[in-house]
C-alpha cells in the first residue's frame, strides 16, 4: 500500500524537466507537472487540504512530491504525524541546499500526506504547517530560477547531510543531528535559518554574524577582527585582490550587529547601506560553508578544539608554526 507526500513550493522557477520531474532525494521529486499533480489528488486527499489548498497547488505551479510503499502496520497518529515531519525535515534541509547554491527566497508552507488506514481501501489524509518561509539576503521575498545544473548542485548539497540512502521512516532519529558531528557547521546553519526567516535586515546582520562567528572564532578577545580577518582569509580564492574589502565589511556588520543587539538607534539614512551589507554578508556565510565542504583540510580543522582550529588560521597566516 503506497503512500503519497505533497508539498507546494514557493517563488521558485524550474526549467522544463526531463520526465516533468527532478529528484532531489530518494524518491522525493520536485515537478511542475500539472497533469501529474491532477492524478495525484485522490478524493481523501482533495478533502484532507480543503479547497484553497487545492487552488493553492494549481495555482503555485511547483510543488515537491513523493509516493512510497507504507512499510508499517502502524497507522496510528504518532505514526503518521512522525513520517510527515520527517518529509518536512528533508524538505527544511532542500531549502538550504539551494540556498547554498545561490541566494534565493524559496519557501514552503503546509505540507499533506495520503496513507493507508485500517483496510487496503480507506485512505487518511493528514497536514502539518511547517512555516518555512525565506526572504533573500536583502529581506524581500521573489522568484528566483534555477537552472538544471543549479538543482543538480542542490541535490549534491543533500548528500552531504544523508552519505547514504535510507527509508523517509528511518529518518527521524538521524534528523536529530542532521549534520553529524560537525557542530560548527551546525551551529552556522542554524543561524541561516534564523536570519532566512525574517525580513528585518539588522537582524539578518546580526545573525550572519553569528554564522560567521560561530564558524570562525576561537575566543572572545577582540572577536570582530579575528572573525574578519579569518573570513577573508578563506574567502580570498573567492575575492582576488578583495580581501580588505571582505574584512571591512565584516567589521561593519559586527558594528550593525553591536548597535541592534545594544538597542541603539537604526538610522534611516543607514538603511541602504545595510540592505547591501546584508547581500554581502549572506554570500559570505554560503562561501565560508562551500569552502568548508571543498576543503578537507579546513573541514577537519573546524571538527578540532578552539585550540586547534587557531593554530591552523596562525599557520595560514604565518606559515608552519615551530612548536
Amino acid at each position: 500500500m503506497d503512500s503519497f507526500f505533497l508539498i507546494p513550493v514557493k517563488h521558485l522557477v524550474i526549467p522544463s524537466l526531463p520526465g516533468g520531474r527532478f529528484e532531489i532525494y530518494d524518491g522525493i521529486y520536485l515537478s511542475d507537472d500539472l497533469k501529474r499533480l491532477r492524478e495525484m489528488m485522490t478524493a481523501p486527499l482533495q478533502e484532507g487540504m480543503g479547497k484553497l489548498d487545492e487552488e493553492d497547488f494549481k495555482n503555485r505551479g511547483v510543488y515537491v512530491y513523493a509516493r512510497k510503499t507504507w512499510l508499517t502496520d502502524d497507522d496510528s497518529p504518532e505514526t503518521q504525524l512522525s513520517t510527515l515531519e520527517s518529509y518536512l525535515m528533508i524538505i527544511h534541509l532542500w531549502l538550504t541546499s539551494l540556498w547554498m547554491v545561490k541566494d534565493c527566497s524559496v519557501s514552503v508552507e503546509e505540507g499533506f500526506l495520503e496513507y493507508p488506514y485500517k483496510t487496503p481501501n480507506a485512505r487518511v489524509t493528514s497536514s502539518y504547517f511547517t512555516g518555512s518561509v525565506c526572504s533573500r539576503g536583502d529581506g524581500t521575498h521573489d522568484h528566483t530560477t534555477f537552472s538544471i545544473d543549479e538543482l543538480k548542485e542542490s541535490s549534491e548539497h543533500m548528500t552531504w547531510y544523508f552519505p547514504g540512502k535510507v527509508e523517509v521512516h528511518d529518518l527521524s532519529p538521524r534528523l536529530a543531528q542532521p549534520y553529524g558531528d560537525r557542530e560548527r557547521i551546525a551551529r552556522a546553519l542554524f543561524y541561516v535559518q534564523s536570519s532566512r526567516a525574517s525580513n528585518f535586515v539588522p537582524f539578518k546582520i546580526t545573525m550572519y554574524s553569528s554564522a560567521l562567528e560561530s564558524l570562525t572564532s576561537t575566543s572572545t578577545n577582540e572577536i570582530a577582527h579575528q572573525v574578519a580577518e579569518r573570513v577573508a582569509l578563506i574567502l580570498r580564492s573567492y575575492y582576488k585582490n578583495e580581501g580588505m574589502e571582505v574584512y571591512n565589511s565584516v567589521k561593519k556588520g559586527y558594528e550593525v550587529r553591536s548597535k541592534f543587539i545594544h538597542g541603539d538607534v537604526i538610522k534611516e539614512t543607514k538603511i541602504g547601506d545595510y540592505f547591501r551589507l546584508s547581500v554581502q554578508f549572506d554570500e559570505y556565510v554560503r562561501l565560508v560553508i562551500k569552502a568548508a565542504w571543498a576543503n578537507p583540510e579546513l573541514s577537519d580543522a573546524l571538527l578540532k578544539s578552539p585550540a586547534e582550529l587557531n593554530e591552523y588560521f596562525l599557520r595560514k597566516v604565518f606559515g608552519k608554526l615551530d612548536r
